[in-house]
């Protein structure tokens, strides 16, 4: 038979032997290459994404959206401030930020919604129940 010109033995290494081929053609699957992982390179392409919070947090999650492709700013209380897509806070946002983001229009939310994004590999639609606030509270 086919399967007797193969080195192994049984149904478990038949198991393995179908768990290590089933891996190859998987074009969107993220890898490891060089025990670097790999984000998504593209959902955040574009975007402008503020973080709020403490430093270790803006030096995680920043570095996790410059590699989806986001371009992350510091400019929510400059004056001018054209253009920002999404503000990313890691908990409940002081007062502060709740009146400039209900100034400028801006959805709050949080890194569980950065995190689901970088899982389905595309910007999830931003549901205030399950990833944010409201910014008019």
């Amino acid at each position: 038979s086919f399967f007797s010109s193969f080195p192994f033995d049984g149904f478990v290494s038949l198991f393995r032997f179908r768990l290590i081929f089933s891996q190859f053609g998987r074009g969107k699957e993220r890898k490891r290459g060089g025990g670097r992982y790999r984000y998504p390179r593209d959902v955040f392409e574009g975007r402008r994404v503020e973080l709020v919070g403490p430093p270790p947090f803006h030096k995680h999650w920043g570095l996790v959206l410059k590699e989806m492709g986001a371009v992350v700013v510091q400019r929510l209380f400059t004056a001018h401030e054209k253009r920002i897509d999404y503000v990313v806070i890691n908990e409940d946002p002081p007062p502060a930020i709740m009146r400039r983001a209900s100034e400028l229009k801006l959805p709050l939310t949080t890194s569980e919604w950065v995190y689901q994004c970088m899982i389905h590999e595309e910007l999830l639609k931003y549901d205030v129940e399950l990833y944010g606030y409201e910014a008019d509270e």
